[in-house]
């Protein structure tokens, strides 16, 4: 039996083309945060997030240090961050595959 094998040129492994199936999506991954501005809570919603696993947002200050960790389940979750001084804010999203980042504002 003859093997096909391609060589990835960034690490230099052999892949085995036919055993694994590789399919890419152009599906974009957007996040949209209601309302923004904002007086406290805070509403995230994830689109097109069927393959993501492990989702956390993050809250994070314009210096980057984490204020809050939130455990993301679905594709919408809803926070309060009344206990924090108004400014701006930045939302990081994190899975295993994707990292998304957006501006809030809290008045």
């Amino acid at each position: 039996m003859q093997r096909e094998s391609q060589t990835n040129h960034s690490n230099s492994n052999i892949v085995d083309t036919k055993n694994i199936e590789i399919k890419f999506s152009k599906a974009k991954i957007s996040i949209f945060i209601q309302p923004n501005p904002t007086t406290g809570c805070v509403t995230v919603k994830l689109t097109n997030d069927e393959n993501l696993d492990n989702k956390k947002l993050i809250v994070r200050n314009m210096i980057g240090e984490n204020l809050k960790e939130i455990i993301f389940i679905g594709n919408e979750t809803v926070f309060n961050l009344t206990n924090l001084p108004k400014g701006i804010y930045l939302i990081e999203m994190n899975s295993d595959q994707k990292q998304l980042i957006s501006k809030l504002i809290l008045n």
